[in-house]
């Protein structure tokens, strides 16, 4: 039987089927609670970018950019 966080995981790879979903990562958290918001930033085209500064950044099909910054921190760029 498929679950909500199987449907989940398959919206999150809609663009790219490599791209990895862990609901319990900062990013994907920030994804779930943007959706439940009702702000719909599409779904990652690619996996997780480290930047020079040890944070962390994943891009997504409407050109929205999601910036990790350390614990529960994630900002929309």
């Amino acid at each position: 039987m498929t679950t909500i966080d199987d449907a989940q995981a398959a919206t999150y790879r809609l663009a790219n089927p490599d791209v990895e979903f862990n609901p319990a990562a900062a990013i994907a958290r920030k994804w779930l609670g943007l959706k439940a918001q009702g702000v719909f930033i599409g779904v990652p085209i690619g996996n997780e970018m480290q930047m020079d500064d040890g944070t962390t950044c994943q891009a997504f099909t409407s050109g929205a950019v999601l910036h990790w910054l350390g614990g529960d921190i994630v900002e929309v760029l």
